[in-house]
């Protein structure tokens, strides 16, 4: 697991350690209310929508009267890829990036998130906010942008070596920050790297 080990640091007996989590769950299994549709020739990306052999089908779908928002989703791959719902070209690099789908949302599916049965201007803003956070955190999982964190006591056996009893441990978090709120004494001082 050291391998993984991102920055730890000590306040007394108690050691809080902070991890990439080399496992984290794929947010595309939550219950989101965008749909992901994304075409790559070198990953798998989902196809929630029903699209995955049918990309005119999708264009189709996506200016009829039945989508409420859709925005385009753009990739920069380098080694390693990374995506946004930013503008034509976030990531200002024509060899390197461009579109590669979309995610979107119905009128149906805007209704059913807020148990209403009409869909308002302030509801249709609310998604479009709602479907870009769900693309960032779906970029945070794919750049292993995933953290845990384990909490030992430090203590000494009999021979005098220091051995780690643990207190707590939790995995998933998105934010280092998130971490640190749980425990807030760790904030302040010098980490090791």
């Amino acid at each position: 697991m050291s391998e993984y080990l991102i920055k730890s640091k000590r306040l007394g007996d108690e050691l809080l350690e902070i991890f990439q989590d080399p496992d984290p769950f794929n947010p595309r299994e939550n219950d989101n209310l965008g749909k992901i549709e994304m075409y790559h020739r070198h990953y798998t990306f989902p196809h929630e929508g029903g699209f995955k052999d049918n990309p005119d089908g999708l264009i189709e779908h996506l200016n009829s009267k039945e989508v409420a928002v859709k925005l385009p989703i753009f990739a920069y791959e380098h080694g390693m890829i990374t995506i946004s719902t930013g503008n034509q070209y976030p990531f200002n690099d024509r060899w390197d990036a461009g579109q590669i789908g979309y995610i979107y949302a119905t009128f149906e599916d805007i209704k059913k998130n807020w148990i209403k049965k009409r869909v308002s201007k302030k509801m249709i803003e609310q998604t479009t906010e709602i479907l870009n956070s769900e693309i960032e955190e779906y970029d945070q999982y794919l750049r292993g942008e995933v953290y845990g964190f384990v909490l030992s006591k430090l203590v000494k056996c009999d021979h005098g070596d220091e051995h780690k009893e643990h207190l707590d441990s939790c995995w998933g978090f998105y934010s280092i920050d998130d971490i640190l709120s749980e425990y807030p004494e760790f904030k302040d001082g010098k980490w090791e790297d």
